[in-house]
Protein backbone atom coordinates (compact mmCIF):
# COMPACT_ATOMS: atom_id res chain seq x y z
CA UNK A 1 0.00 0.00 0.00
CA UNK A 2 1.36 3.07 -1.19
CA UNK A 3 0.52 6.88 0.66
CA UNK A 4 -0.90 8.54 -2.23
CA UNK A 5 -3.30 5.91 -2.26
CA UNK A 6 -5.01 6.92 0.67
CA UNK A 7 -7.27 10.13 1.24
CA UNK A 8 -9.13 11.40 4.70
CA UNK A 9 -11.95 9.39 4.82
CA UNK A 10 -9.87 5.89 3.32
CA UNK A 11 -10.54 2.76 6.22
CA UNK A 12 -8.05 0.74 6.87
CA UNK A 13 -6.28 -1.88 9.19
CA UNK A 14 -4.44 -0.70 11.96
CA UNK A 15 -3.93 -2.05 14.95
CA UNK A 16 -5.35 -5.26 14.31
CA UNK A 17 -8.89 -2.91 13.61
CA UNK A 18 -10.64 -0.90 10.70
CA UNK A 19 -9.98 2.46 11.39
CA UNK A 20 -10.67 5.96 9.44
CA UNK A 21 -7.73 8.08 8.30
CA UNK A 22 -8.07 11.40 9.58
CA UNK A 23 -4.80 13.55 8.12
CA UNK A 24 -1.95 13.06 6.09
CA UNK A 25 1.15 15.09 5.92
CA UNK A 26 4.34 14.81 4.08
CA UNK A 27 5.95 12.62 7.51
CA UNK A 28 2.46 10.96 9.13
CA UNK A 29 -0.73 9.72 8.20
CA UNK A 30 -3.31 9.70 10.90
CA UNK A 31 -5.93 7.79 11.83
CA UNK A 32 -8.45 6.75 14.81
CA UNK A 33 -8.70 10.51 16.23
CA UNK A 34 -5.28 11.15 17.46
CA UNK A 35 -3.30 8.17 16.35
CA UNK A 36 -0.65 8.54 13.76
CA UNK A 37 2.45 6.72 12.00
CA UNK A 38 5.39 7.97 10.21
CA UNK A 39 5.10 7.43 6.37
CA UNK A 40 8.65 5.90 6.39
CA UNK A 41 7.09 3.01 8.00
CA UNK A 42 3.72 2.95 6.81
CA UNK A 43 3.70 -0.67 6.22
CA UNK A 44 4.60 -1.28 9.58
CA UNK A 45 1.28 0.21 10.88
CA UNK A 46 -1.41 -0.02 7.92
CA UNK A 47 -3.08 -2.71 5.79
CA UNK A 48 -5.22 -2.15 3.24
CA UNK A 49 -8.32 -4.29 3.95
CA UNK A 50 -9.62 -6.63 0.84
CA UNK A 51 -12.71 -5.80 -0.86
CA UNK A 52 -14.64 -9.03 -0.11
CA UNK A 53 -18.85 -9.28 -1.02
CA UNK A 54 -19.64 -8.63 2.49
CA UNK A 55 -17.86 -5.11 2.41
CA UNK A 56 -19.57 -4.63 -0.88
CA UNK A 57 -22.75 -5.30 0.78
CA UNK A 58 -21.95 -2.99 3.86
CA UNK A 59 -21.14 -0.24 1.54
CA UNK A 60 -24.54 -0.37 -0.45
CA UNK A 61 -23.80 -2.42 -3.30
CA UNK A 62 -26.79 -5.00 -4.57
CA UNK A 63 -25.62 -8.76 -4.92
CA UNK A 64 -27.10 -9.79 -8.41
CA UNK A 65 -25.78 -13.04 -7.92
CA UNK A 66 -22.55 -14.82 -6.81
CA UNK A 67 -19.08 -13.08 -7.88
CA UNK A 68 -21.73 -9.57 -9.22
CA UNK A 69 -22.44 -6.54 -7.69
CA UNK A 70 -23.92 -3.64 -8.66
CA UNK A 71 -23.38 -0.05 -7.14
CA UNK A 72 -25.07 3.14 -8.47
CA UNK A 73 -23.60 3.12 -12.03
CA UNK A 74 -21.14 0.52 -11.57
CA UNK A 75 -20.76 -3.24 -12.10
CA UNK A 76 -18.12 -5.28 -10.09
CA UNK A 77 -17.54 -8.44 -11.06
CA UNK A 78 -15.22 -11.06 -8.82
CA UNK A 79 -12.46 -12.22 -11.06
CA UNK A 80 -11.10 -15.48 -9.45
CA UNK A 81 -7.97 -15.95 -10.95
CA UNK A 82 -6.91 -12.06 -10.48
CA UNK A 83 -8.20 -11.71 -7.01
CA UNK A 84 -9.46 -8.28 -7.56
CA UNK A 85 -12.89 -6.78 -9.09
CA UNK A 86 -13.65 -5.58 -12.36
CA UNK A 87 -15.44 -2.60 -12.64
CA UNK A 88 -17.59 -1.63 -15.55
CA UNK A 89 -20.15 1.27 -16.39
CA UNK A 90 -23.80 -0.36 -16.39
CA UNK A 91 -25.18 1.77 -19.68
CA UNK A 92 -21.77 0.99 -22.02
CA UNK A 93 -20.30 -1.83 -20.36
CA UNK A 94 -16.70 -0.09 -20.45
CA UNK A 95 -14.50 -0.97 -18.22
CA UNK A 96 -13.64 1.37 -15.94
CA UNK A 97 -10.58 -0.37 -13.60
CA UNK A 98 -9.71 -2.61 -11.01
CA UNK A 99 -10.12 -2.94 -7.44
CA UNK A 100 -8.81 -5.16 -4.72
CA UNK A 101 -9.08 -3.15 -1.41
CA UNK A 102 -11.77 -0.88 0.19
CA UNK A 103 -9.35 1.84 0.04
CA UNK A 104 -9.31 1.38 -3.95
CA UNK A 105 -13.15 1.21 -4.22
CA UNK A 106 -13.86 4.59 -1.77
CA UNK A 107 -11.13 6.71 -4.14
CA UNK A 108 -13.24 5.70 -7.77
CA UNK A 109 -16.40 6.09 -5.98
CA UNK A 110 -15.06 9.51 -4.73
CA UNK A 111 -13.73 9.93 -8.36
CA UNK A 112 -16.49 9.32 -10.88
CA UNK A 113 -19.42 10.61 -8.42
CA UNK A 114 -18.08 13.25 -6.50
CA UNK A 115 -19.21 11.48 -3.27
CA UNK A 116 -18.01 9.64 -0.17
CA UNK A 117 -18.59 6.00 0.36
CA UNK A 118 -20.64 5.29 3.31
CA UNK A 119 -18.80 2.30 4.46
CA UNK A 120 -20.57 0.86 7.43
CA UNK A 121 -17.99 -1.89 9.24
Amino acid sequence: MDVKDLRIGSVIFAEGRPVIVDFITPVSVGYGNGNFAPISSLLAFFQPITLTEEILLKCGSKELKKGFHRFDRFNLKWMEAYKYWYVTDIVTTSYITKVEFLHEWQNVVFVLNGEELTVNL
